[in-house]
């Protein structure tokens, strides 16, 4: 970027590259259905007075886990989708953060379990993006978390003859240009949730850069029964449904850890 007196031109011209990404939108629902007579069973049994609102309860928390499994582990792509009694039609699903950075080429390392606290490290350092001193969110079941946190603090920490509690579990570590804040996920030992893979992983995510993105929020409610003015379906439908897709904007500001 040098300039002669005198000069008619400039021999340098600057201009930031960007690459563009595009994930979908995808349409998710939920329901239960009870008969006509199921329905009038419950709602007259004493005993289980409120087993209808404890179902849909269950059944909203269960969405709700549903859309955890897919902020984190969706696939970008089209299904087919089988409707019972109706032509098959085609949607469109999101691809989720591990996907997302994977395909990215986000650094990952692969690292021996006595090793993990130099491999955090290392791909802290080689991540960062930020201002220094930045915060980032590293996820990861509660035993590799606590596994972690020994590296650091068990052969450092020392305890005095009235100490009646070991405190055992680090809720981050800083290392001057990043701290990086534990974040316990139990789901991801959940192998109905999540691939087996996933309890020997550890994912360091610059969670500014993540965003959810939603054409329309969450709906639930009933259909109508059978009745004047209803429908001629002897069962009644409890619903709920959103619109969910991720953004992710800096997949190279994070990483993964795989623990062999």
């Amino acid at each position: 970027p040098v300039e002669a007196d005198g000069a008619d031109a400039i021999s340098q011209y600057f201009r930031i590259t960007t690459d563009e990404y595009n994930n979908y939108v995808q349409m998710v629902v939920k329901a239960m259905r009870f008969g006509k007579m199921e329905l009038f069973k419950y709602q007259n049994a004493g005993s289980t007075s409120n087993y209808l609102s404890m179902q849909k309860q269950r059944m909203i928390q269960q969405f709700r886990i549903d859309l955890s499994n897919i902020l984190w582990n969706g696939k970008q792509g089209e299904v087919t989708v089988n409707n019972s009694g109706a032509v098959a039609s085609v949607a469109k699903t999101t691809g989720g953060i591990f996907e997302i950075l994977t395909e990215r080429a986000a650094p990952t390392v692969t690292t021996p379990a006595a090793s993990v606290d130099a491999a955090l490290e290392t791909l802290a350092l080689n991540t960062e993006m930020k201002a220094y001193g930045q915060t980032r969110f590293l996820y990861g079941t509660p035993a590799q978390l606590h596994n972690l946190s020994q590296l650091y603090k068990r052969s450092a920490t020392r305890y005095t003859p009235n100490d009646e509690i070991a405190k055992l579990q680090l809720t981050a570590v800083d290392i001057g240009s990043s701290k990086i804040v534990f974040v316990p996920m139990r789901r991801f030992a959940d192998t109905a949730s999540f691939p087996a893979a996933w309890q020997n992983r550890l994912i360091l995510l610059d969670q500014e850069s993540v965003s959810v993105v939603q054409t329309w929020g969450e709906e639930m409610g009933e259909t109508l029964d059978r009745r004047p003015g209803g429908n001629l379906q002897n069962y009644q439908d409890f619903w709920i449904s959103t619109t969910f897709g991720v953004q992710f904007n800096n997949a190279l500001g994070s990483g993964i850890i795989n623990i062999v």
